[in-house]
């Protein structure tokens, strides 16, 4: 059996996660990166995309937990996780890193991000 890793690097989405009401209203910008350990070696014979993670498929099911308004990012990120171990039985780990750009502080910073990662036992 092989691993391999597929990611998907600099998903931009318009959201509306925060514990400020305005951010709930205003919305605001964030960013994705999406690292899976995927072990098969199927697809490397067959040459097909059921023997392996479609990753429009993995955009889709972000694409439906980020309209779903919540306080913190991390609990959006930690969704995403879950939904995609559960969904796809050849992803062993899944690393996720979600960014919110330009958040609502009294500093100059580009962006905050959490990162986590889980895996399968």
């Amino acid at each position: 059996m092989k691993q391999y890793n597929i990611k998907l690097e600099n998903l931009s989405f318009y959201a509306f996660h925060g514990c400020i009401p305005e951010e709930n209203k205003i919305g605001g910008e964030y960013s994705i990166d999406l690292d899976m350990t995927i072990n098969s070696s199927k697809c490397f014979d067959t040459d097909s995309v059921d023997h392996t993670v479609n990753y429009a498929k993995v955009s889709e099911i972000i694409s439906e937990i980020m309209k779903k308004e919540k306080k913190i990012i991390e609990s959006v990120a930690n969704e995403i996780v879950d939904k995609i171990l559960s969904t796809f039985s050849i992803v062993k780990k899944v690393s996720i890193v979600l960014s919110k750009l330009n958040p609502p502080i009294s500093n100059k910073l580009d962006k905050v991000s959490v990162i986590i990662t889980k895996e399968k036992s």
